[in-house]
C-alpha cells in the first residue's frame, strides 16, 4: 500500500502536480517587502552556485530515527500507539556528478503494537508503509533547487524557480561570536509567504549569513496539506475509500539547522520534523516524528578505507540502487555482511523512549519565531478545495436511527476552514441536529445544536456505540441536548502532551428516547435532564509518557468545567493509567480516575459509572451523583497482536459528601485484545452489587 508515507508526512508525493517542473521565474514588483529583504534573497540567488563551488565531495554520518503512532477516536485514555519506528546509521558520500553511496552502519525497527500478530499474519510496515527508501535524497546537493526530504519535492524560495512563487521580507538578526580565528555571525531572517498556499509551496523563516548570504538555519512547513484525492488520485488497495477518505495529511514543523564547515561551506546537521495524518475525518490519527542529523563531516578528500571496503563486493551482503530520474546519478545502498546491524553502538534510542526536543538551545528561538508568524495561520488544502462526508447511520436511543453528513470549505484561500455538520434522527419525528466550525490556527469556534453525554465517557455517534446499541443493546449514554456556542484554543501535541481551554454559553434540554429497540434487549429510559442557560469555561489536559508496553506508559488526563447562568456549577475528573510488562512474562495495566463535582449540580453534569469505560459487567448509570471513583486491573499475556486478558473493575458514584462511606460495585471477567487494545472484546460479571453477564466490545482499550 502506498496511500500511508505520502498522507502521513508525505513521504513520497504521488501523481502529477501543478508545480512538478516550476520554470525559472523573474522577482516581480511585489516580491520584495523592503529594501532588507531584496538585497538578502538576491545576493544568496547569485551565491547559491558560487557557494558550491569547491565543493566537489564531503562524506559525513547520518543518523535516522522515525516514529509512526495511531489514535483511535476519543476516549477517556486515548493512549497514543506506535505504529512504526525505524533507527538507522549510514556512512554516505556526496561526489559532484556521481554516483552516492549509502553504507549501513546500523539498522533496527518494530512494531510494538503489532508484535505477535494472530492467525500466522506477517505485517512487514517497512513495506506497507513504504518508508524502507527515506535516505534516498541524502546525502545533500548543495546546488539543490528542491528541499527533498521526505521524497517531497518543497521548492526552495531561493532558487530561480522560487523567486516568482514567493514573497519575502526581512525580520530579526541574531548576532554569534564564533571563536578564534573565525568571525563572528550575523544572521538575518527572511519570512517567507508563498503567493498561493499549497502542499508545494513553503511557509516560515530562513536565517542567512549576512557577509555571505549562505542559509544557515530555516524553520518552516508546507503553506497546504497533503490531500489524499488532489495528489495521489484513484483508489487505495485494500481499504474501501468511503473509510479512510478524506485522507488528510499536515506537517507542522520542520527545523533544519546548518554547520559552518571549515569557515566556508554550510552543510546541513540536524532536520526535525512532526506532522499527523488523518484517517477518514477523525476515524484515525496517525502522528509522524522523524529526525535526521549529520556529523564526523570530512570535505574533498579521497574515500575513507571504510567506504573503499564498501565498493568491493566481496564484503557486501546486498547493494540496491535507485535512480530519481534518467539524468540524476544513483544512489548505491551497501549492506555489510556478517554484521548484525541491529545491535551496533552507533543506533540511538528509539523517538518514543527520547522524543524529539523543538526547545533545544540551538532551535528554540527559531521555533519561537516560526510561531509568531505562522502560529495564527491555518495549514489549509488548495484553494480548490471542498469536500462532503457522509458520516453514515448511527443508532442511538434519543434519535433511534440518524443520517449525517459533513461540508467543509476554506475561507479566503487562506484565512479560516468553515464546517457544517448536519445530522437528521429519523425515529417516529425528525430530530435535526448540526454544527458549524470556524478554525484558525491554533483557535477554533463553533455554534452547535447537538446531542451530547452526560458522563463524558461516551461518543453518541461512536460507530461502536451504535453497534452495542443496535446488536447487545448497551446504550451507555445518559443524553442531553445543548444549543450554544464556544471559543476554543489547543496548544502542545495531542499524542504527548496538550491543552484545551474553552469559553461556552448555551442552553442544556432534557432529551427525550425515541427508540427502545435492540436485538439484545429494549434500551433503558434516558436521565430527565434539567433545563438550564449555562455560561462558563472548559478545560483539557492530557499526558502520555512512553509508547512501548513492555517498557512501560503513563497517561494522564484532568479536564472539567465550571459555569454560572440559572443554575451554577462545577466538575472536574482526573484519570491516570499506567501499562507495563512483569518481568517479561506477562503485562499488566492499571488505571484510576476520581470526579468531583458542586453539591448542586444539574443531573446532566453527574458522574455515571456503568459499562465498556468504567465498570464492565454493570448497566450503564447503575451509579450516580456528583462524587465518584472507580479503578480498573488487568493482567495479559505477553504479545501485544492478541493478547488474552483477566480484569477486575471496581467503583463507585453517589453523593459527593459520601464518597468515603459506601459499598462499591466491583466486576470481572476475561477479555481479547487485538493490536495491544486498539480492539477489545471483554466477558464481565458483576460480583459485588450486580450478577449480570455483559458482554463489550470497544476501541482503545487499556492495552
Amino acid at each position: 500500500m502506498n496511500v500511508l508515507p505520502a498522507l502521513l508526512l508525505s513521504l513520497a508525493a504521488t501523481g502529477p502536480t501543478a508545480f512538478d517542473s516550476p520554470p525559472p521565474q523573474v522577482a516581480s514588483a511585489d516580491t520584495f517587502l523592503d529594501a532588507t529583504a531584496r538585497d538578502l534573497v538576491l545576493r544568496a540567488a547569485a551565491r547559491r552556485d558560487e557557494a558550491a563551488e569547491g565543493l566537489a565531495s564531503y562524506e559525513t554520518t547520518m543518523t535516522e530515527r522515525m516514529r509512526v503512532g495511531v489514535q483511535f477516536g476519543l476516549r477517556l485514555t486515548n493512549r497514543s500507539r506506535t505504529f512504526y519506528h525505524k533507527e538507522r546509521v549510514a556512512r554516505t558520500r556526496w561526489t559532484r556528478g556521481e554516483d552516492v553511496l549509502v553504507k549501513w552502519l546500523g539498522r533496527r525497527e518494530g512494531s510494538p503494537a503489532f508484535r505477535d500478530l494472530p492467525f500466522g499474519l506477517d505485517l512487514d510496515l517497512a513495506e506497507v508503509l513504504d518508508l524502507d527508501n527515506t535516505f534516498r535524497q541524502v546525502p545533500f546537493d548543495p546546488s539543490g533547487d528542491r528541499i527533498d526530504f521526505f521524497n517531497a519535492g518543497w521548492i526552495l524560495p531561493v532558487s530561480p524557480a522560487g523567486l516568482g512563487i514567493y514573497r519575502f521580507r526581512s525580520g530579526d538578526t541574531l548576532r554569534i561570536g564564533l571563536p578564534p580565528p573565525n568571525r563572528s555571525l550575523a544572521l538575518v531572517e527572511v519570512v517567507v509567504e508563498p503567493r498561493v498556499r499549497r502542499w508545494e509551496t513553503l511557509e516560515g523563516s530562513l536565517w542567512f549569513d549576512a557577509e555571505t548570504g549562505d542559509l544557515t538555519r530555516a524553520v518552516f512547513r508546507p503553506s497546504g496539506v497533503w490531500n489524499h484525492q488532489e495528489h495521489a488520485p484513484g483508489p487505495t488497495r485494500d481499504l474501501p475509500p468511503s473509510l479512510v477518505m478524506p485522507g488528510i495529511g499536515t506537517v507542522e514543523v520542520v527545523t533544519l539547522e546548518y554547520a559552518l564547515l571549515e569557515g566556508r561551506w554550510w552543510l546541513p546537521r540536524r532536520l526535525a520534523a512532526k506532522g499527523i495524518y488523518d484517517w477518514g475525518h477523525g476515524l484515525a490519527r496517525m502522528p509522524l516524528e522523524i529526525e535526521w542529523t549529520m556529523r564526523d563531516f570530512v570535505l574533498n578528500e579521497v574515500p575513507t578505507q571504510e567506504l573503499d571496503n564498501a565498493l568491493d563486493l566481496s564484503t557486501a551482503r546486498s547493494i540496491s540502487s535507485i535512480r530519481r530520474n534518467a539524468q540524476s546519478p544513483r544512489t548505491i545502498y551497501v549492506t555489510p555482511r556478517g554484521v548484525d546491524l541491529t545491535r551496533a553502538p552507533e543506533l540511538p534510542p528509539p523517538l518514543g523512549e527520547e522524543p524529539l526536543d523543538f526547545t533545544a538551545e540551538g532551535s528554540r528561538l527559531l521555533v519561537e519565531s516560526f510561531s509568531q508568524i505562522v502560529g495564527q495561520q491555518p495549514l489549509g488544502p488548495s484553494p480548490s478545495f471542498r469536500r462532503t462526508i457522509l458520516s453514515g447511520l448511527r443508532y442511538e436511543r434519543v434519535r433511534g436511527l440518524s443520517a449525517g453528513g459533513e461540508r467543509s470549505w476554506l475561507l479566503n484561500d487562506r484565512e479560516v476552514r468553515f464546517t457544517l455538520t448536519a445530522r437528521l434522527g429519523l425515529a417516529e419525528h425528525l430530530v435535526p441536529s448540526g454544527q458549524v466550525q470556524i478554525a484558525q490556527g491554533v483557535w477554533g469556534m463553533a455554534a452547535y445544536r447537538e446531542l451530547a453525554d452526560a458522563g463524558g465517557l461516551v461518543d453518541p455517534l461512536g460507530l461502536v456505540t451504535s453497534l452495542n446499541a443496535l446488536l447487545l443493546g448497551h446504550d451507555e449514554g445518559e443524553y442531553y441536548w445543548r444549543t450554544g456556542g464556544r471559543v476554543e484554543a489547543t496548544w502542545g501535541d495531542p499524542a504527548r502532551k496538550s491543552l484545551t481551554l474553552s469559553a461556552f454559553g448555551e442552553r442544556q434540554e432534557p432529551a427525550h428516547v425515541h427508540a427502545r429497540f435492540s436485538l439484545g434487549g429494549d434500551l433503558r429510559p434516558n436521565i430527565a435532564a434539567q433545563r438550564l442557560d449555562a455560561f462558563g469555561v472548559a478545560w483539557d489536559a492530557r499526558l502520555q509518557r512512553g509508547d512501548d508496553p513492555r517498557g512501560g506508559v503513563i497517561t494522564g488526563r484532568v479536564w472539567g468545567e465550571g459555569a454560572g447562568g440559572s443554575t451554577p456549577y462545577w466538575r472536574s475528573l482526573a484519570t491516570v493509567s499506567v501499562v507495563g510488562g512483569i518481568g517479561g512474562i506477562a503485562s499488566m495495566a492499571l488505571s484510576g480516575t476520581l470526579g468531583l463535582a458542586s453539591p448542586d449540580a444539574p443531573v446532566q453534569r453527574w458522574f455515571f459509572l456503568g459499562g465498556t469505560h468504567s465498570l464492565r459487567g454493570f448497566e450503564g448509570g447503575s451509579f450516580r451523583g456528583t462524587g465518584a471513583w472507580f479503578a480498573r486491573a488487568e493482567v495479559g499475556t505477553l504479545g501485544e497482536g492478541i493478547r488474552g486478558v483477566l480484569f477486575a473493575d471496581v467503583g463507585w458514584a453517589g453523593a459527593r459528601e459520601e464518597l468515603s462511606d459506601h459499598r462499591p460495585g466491583v466486576s470481572a471477567g476475561l477479555g481479547l485484545s487485538l493490536v495491544d487494545g486498539l480492539l477489545r472484546f471483554d466477558l464481565a460479571r458483576g460480583v459485588v452489587r450486580g450478577k449480570d453477564w455483559r458482554v463489550h466490545f470497544y476501541l482503545d482499550g487499556l492495552f
